[in-house]
């Protein structure tokens, strides 16, 4: 790899980005098959995006092909300027048949759209450790921010072991930053799992290769599942913290045999129709 290059792979959305920064010119490179990989195109929507690239009068200004680590070792592939990542990915179309029949692509590539650039420009920046004493400052702002949190989850019916966990985890976290080290809260929960989580486990992913969550939400409405066996959960998912459902393990149970009782076929018809690749 050029010397001059600094070389990061940049998590986000649960996938895992390759970038160089160029300190002679202080430009930021993102490598354009990691980018297609994440959002889920195919081989050959991949290939049609590193062509349009390198054809359009604006994009290819912002093309360089620079040596980064790949599974075949370091190699010479193709970049964008980071500047040139919303053009090209606004070029996209998100189609009606995408979101007919892919639509966690058709979500990912908004998400892509609305916030890869900052990204992979944040990952370069140096930020300066705050002072110990700034840090001691922060903490009457993270009672507050905890208290509210508390209130938040109460009102939407968030187990209270959930969040009891989850308040311990941020003080444990803050006061770690500080060399503190603080017990975590004596708490057990049962086990459970984000529909994303049940794709995994019941091998039901999408053509692309992700875990198919929307099916498994399909699949979830028509159980008659009870209240019991579903939890509200402060835990989000790629960063974010709105509530979101959790199911305990015989919800997972539940979903397989309904898997199981329709043949495991693709595609599977419910409000509409999801392809689906068992695994």
């Amino acid at each position: 790899m050029e010397n001059h290059l600094s070389v990061k792979t940049v998590p986000f959305m649960g996938d895992e980005l390759m970038a160089a920064k160029d300190e002679k010119s202080g430009k930021i490179y993102a490598g354009v098959k990691w980018i297609c990989d994440g959002i889920g195109l195919t081989t050959g929507q991949m290939q049609n995006e590193r062509n349009r690239i390198h054809k359009d009068i604006v994009l290819t200004k912002g093309e360089r092909n620079i040596v980064l680590p790949t599974k075949g070792g370091n190699q010479s592939v193709q970049c964008i300027d980071n500047e040139f990542v919303p053009l090209w990915l606004a070029k996209i179309s998100i189609t009606p048949a995408m979101k007919k029949e892919h639509p966690e692509v058709a979500d990912k590539l908004v998400q892509y759209q609305l916030k890869a650039q900052k990204v992979l420009a944040d990952a370069f920046l140096r930020h300066k450790a705050p002072s110990a004493k700034s840090k001691y400052r922060a903490l009457p702002p993270v009672n507050h921010s905890v208290e509210i949190l508390q209130k938040v989850w109460a009102a939407a019916g968030v187990d209270k072991k959930r969040s009891a966990a989850a308040v311990s985890g941020i003080y444990k976290q803050v006061y770690g930053d500080l060399g503190i080290d603080i017990p975590g809260a004596p708490v057990e929960c049962d086990k459970t799992y984000d529909k994303e989580q049940i794709a995994k486990a019941l091998g039901v992913y999408s053509k692309s290769g992700k875990p198919h969550s929307q099916a498994i939400a399909a699949i979830i409405r028509t159980l008659n599942i009870p209240a019991n066996l579903i939890e509200h959960s402060p835990f989000a998912a790629n960063g974010h913290s709105d509530d979101y459902d959790r199911y305990k393990a015989p919800v997972l149970d539940m979903v397989r045999d309904w898997i199981t009782i329709q043949g495991r076929k693709s595609p599977i018809v419910l409000d509409k129709s999801y392809n689906v690749v068992f695994q």
